[in-house]
């Protein structure tokens, strides 16, 4: 992952960063396994918010869908209703 790209590769260096200065600041050795680990995690992140994004995107193309459906009902509806400008609309 690119660290300059904004995206994953940002997240992933601005963590592994901030954590391993937490390690180092309390002794603790930092090795590659937890840049691996760190780049893992950001990925698992991203990951499961994609899937969730994708999950609202179908349910909002199947509720475009349904409103669509709805309107083409009404205008039905609409289109069967008396006109009030016809002769015999006002008649008894």
């Amino acid at each position: 992952m690119d660290k300059y790209d904004g995206k994953e590769g940002a997240a992933t260096d601005l963590l592994t960063y901030y954590l391993k200065t937490l390690f180092e600041a309390n002794g603790l050795k930092w090795n590659s396994d937890n840049d691996t680990e760190m780049e893992t995690l950001v990925e698992a992140i991203v990951g499961s918010s994609k899937s969730e994004i994708d999950e609202i995107k179908e349910e909002l193309t199947q509720h475009k869908q349904r409103i669509k459906e709805m309107r083409a009902e009404e205008m039905t509806v609409w289109d069967n209703e008396p006109s009030t400008c016809d002769s015999n609309y006002w008649r008894d």
